[in-house]
């Protein structure tokens, strides 16, 4: 048995030697390369990030800003370098990167970034309100000291970990969103002085029983929020009354009502109502449109869990925007005893799990790419036009000759005729018909 060292093999192999001593340089080079790379920073749109270390590392955290004035800044989820291929994860936020900024008023962050360390953003005194993604699961010490223009913050289900001071100096934060998992959150605040002094600061959670040994040694006072979102505002034990101050919607925990008594137009990327309360009871309690004036945004309605739409009053929906209604896997949607006309949007009805039930409805769709989705079980109503539409096999409403239909009509089963086709409202007499039928008052 012979042995032969590497070295006798490159000897007497000169082809050998040759490929392994290219290929180790090779290795070599792009090693060397690599590595300079590491801690280097690199500028995109004046925003300034640094390559973090490790081996074939693809993140980056953002470092600073390279240009003065920036009012409004939206971290992206990756970057490359403008001499570079390379895409890199921007997932954290670097130690004081926007420390003593003064033109800074909203800032989003993307939705890579996990930490945001020591100093981020303290006396950044222009922001007026940051709200913390799901995917961030550290803020750092003192990352938000001295923000005096913040009023409200909104704290991400992810978040584990809130360091000492992340928040002192805010004394002018009213409200705190607070969604982090009261089992899993630690939240050190030295001394009881993050926000408002004497606990003015109000902090919404879902969960009073557990949260109030979490934050007990938090300087914020502790209150219930309700899982319903209107326009954009969390509703709360203390704006339930009147969510929106203007008399337009009203929420009862109790018999878990929101009842809609006004216009609600709003410019927001999701949806105007978003429940995730099982139960929820959505009542039009007059003549309600809601709209959405934001170009390609989600949407009107969204449920992920059983909500039923019933009113004596007509719902019109409206808006440039994905969806009109969406019920998620989770939700048994019911649509009972009401007037409703979708006009504009993508997609009518979209429901995702559950059948939809409709229940003597009078529903108009209109001017959409398709205007129902999923299984429908019809009560005391029925498809009016176009004449001999169906459901196909896909939850599609298609009309006699297969093609998805785009504008659909449901009326009440002792209904004397058919109200619409390709408008989005029924005629005055018709419509007076309707509303002399008392729906939601049985």
């Amino acid at each position: 048995m012979m042995n032969h060292s590497i070295k006798d093999n490159l000897t007497s192999n000169p082809v050998l030697s040759t490929s392994l001593r290219s290929r180790t340089l090779a290795v070599l080079i792009a090693l060397i390369t690599t590595a300079t790379a590491w801690g280097e920073n690199f500028t995109v749109d004046g925003v300034r990030y640094r390559i973090l270390t490790g081996i074939l590392s693809n993140e980056v955290e953002l470092d600073g800003l390279e240009v003065d004035g920036l009012v409004e800044l939206k971290i992206p989820s990756t970057v490359s370098p403008d001499d570079d291929d390379a895409v890199y994860l921007v997932t954290s936020i670097a130690t004081s990167a926007f420390v003593g900024n003064e033109t800074l008023t909203s800032v989003t962050i993307g939705s890579k970034v996990t930490t945001i360390k020591e100093g981020a953003f303290k006396l950044c005194k222009a922001l007026t309100s940051i709200t913390i993604p799901s995917n961030v699961t550290t803020i750092g010490e003192k990352a938000f000291q001295d923000c005096t223009g913040l009023k409200k913050v909104t704290i991400g289900k992810g978040v584990t970990s809130i360091g000492a001071d992340a928040f002192l100096g805010c004394t002018n934060v009213n409200e705190v969103i607070c969604y982090a998992d009261a089992t899993k959150l630690t939240w050190t605040d030295n001394g009881n002085n993050d926000f408002k002094p004497g606990k003015e600061t109000v902090c919404y959670v879902s969960d009073l029983s557990n949260y109030s040994t979490t934050l007990s040694n938090v300087n914020v006072t502790v209150r219930q929020y309700y899982e319903l979102d209107i326009a954009g505002t969390k509703v709360t034990v203390d704006n339930k009354a009147d969510i929106l101050g203007d008399g337009a919607a009203s929420y009862d925990p109790t018999s878990k009502t929101l009842t809609l008594n006004k216009d609600i137009t709003a410019a927001i990327n999701s949806y105007i109502v978003i429940n995730r309360t099982s139960g929820l009871t959505i009542k039009v309690a007059d003549n309600v449109k809601l709209e959405n004036t934001t170009k390609g945004a989600q949407g009107l309605i969204y449920s992920e869990v059983s909500t039923t739409i019933t009113g004596s009053g007509v719902l019109t929906l409206r808006g440039m925007v994905t969806s009109g209604i969406v019920s998620s896997t989770n939700c048994k949607l019911t649509i009972k005893d009401v007037i409703i006309n979708i006009a504009g949007v993508v997609e009518g009805i979209y429901s995702f799990g559950m059948a939809t039930r409709i229940n003597n409805s009078a529903i108009s769709i209109s001017n959409t790419n398709m205007a129902i989705y999923g299984s429908t079980i019809f009560t005391d109503c029925h498809i009016s036009y176009p004449e001999g539409a169906t459901i196909s096999n896909d939850d599609k409403f298609v009309d006699a000759n297969g093609d998805v239909c785009k504008a659909v009509t449901i009326l009440p089963d002792n209904s004397p005729g058919v109200f619409v086709s390709e408008m989005a409202f029924p005629d005055e007499n018709f419509r007076n018909w309707l509303l002399s039928q008392d729906y939601g008052k049985s």
